[in-house]
């Protein structure tokens, strides 16, 4: 099963995170990496049949800081899974 993805404001993720940098004690990642990361965890659960509204994606080695994404709904005979990009920030 092939799984599409689509961040809808994928400009504003580009914007956030241009490219990959080494901040001492962490690597902070690129949006490239972002995605990748985040197309590997729906595809993860959507074989498993659990779709979720929401993803957080860590977007440093540290694992502090997250990037949150919101399901926008799959239709039934739509391949393309949209995601809206919400946040970047350490949840508390």
């Amino acid at each position: 099963m092939i799984v599409k993805l689509k961040v809808i404001n994928y400009s504003e993720l580009k914007e956030d995170f241009p490219n990959e940098k080494d901040c001492g004690y962490k690597i902070k990642f690129s949006s490239n990496k972002i995605y990748k990361d985040l197309m590997d965890e729906i595809t993860k659960n959507f074989k498993k049949g659990n779709i979720e509204i929401g993803y957080l994606i860590d977007y440093d080695t540290t694992k502090d800081k997250h990037c949150i994404f919101h399901l926008q709904g799959v239709k039934r005979f739509d391949d393309t899974i949209k995601v809206t990009y919400l946040y970047n920030g350490t949840i508390r």
